[in-house]
């Protein structure tokens, strides 16, 4: 049986680094989890083993500018399917599950219109969607709302506030159950 990582790093084709973990039975069919906003791959691997079915093999990649992933100015998230495709084909792994939770969602979606013929279904869950749209913030956390309007005119606040909860985590995790 191979050994399942979480410190996985794939050289995409164009020179990137795509990280990803893999958990659970490497023999077992394969789903792809997409992590949130702020996340990495790292979070799956925080379930008790016992929630993961025994057949199923979870691999966890990071999406760009997370995690060991490298970001790339010239991409959006309609071109994450081909970073999925070649993890899986590097892996080995023809059809496939995948499922995008919050921040992951959308990249979940692009998959769905991008590489419907690799996949054997697709979940989004708890997504966030167009937020330039009327009505999208409504219900909010104020504090979330002001970060996201902030975000297209001051990318570094968020860069700080991201850096800010790093650091929290790192120093005092249980500050963050919360």
């Amino acid at each position: 049986m191979r050994e399942l990582r979480d410190e996985n790093i794939l050289r995409l084709k164009d020179g990137r680094k795509l990280g990803y973990a893999e958990y659970g039975n490497p023999d077992g069919f394969p789903i792809f989890l997409l992590h949130g906003n702020p996340g990495s791959r790292l979070i799956w691997g925080l379930l008790p083993t016992a929630l993961l079915p025994p057949d199923l093999h979870v691999i966890a990649p990071d999406r760009p500018g997370y995690g060991l992933s490298e970001y790339s100015a010239h991409r959006s998230v309609a071109d994450f399917p081909e970073d999925i495709v070649e993890l899986a084909d590097s892996l080995g792994v023809g059809e496939f599950s995948l499922a995008g939770f919050s921040g992951g969602g959308p990249a979940a979606l692009a998959c769905a219109w991008k590489i419907p013929d690799r996949l054997y279904s697709v979940g989004v869950i708890s997504s966030v969607g167009p937020l330039e749209k009327p009505l999208a913030l409504i219900g909010m956390r104020r504090m979330f709302r002001a970060l996201y309007r902030a975000s297209y005119f001051l990318p570094w606040i968020v860069r700080a506030q991201m850096g800010f909860v790093a650091s929290l985590a790192r120093r005092n995790p249980e500050k963050l159950q919360n």
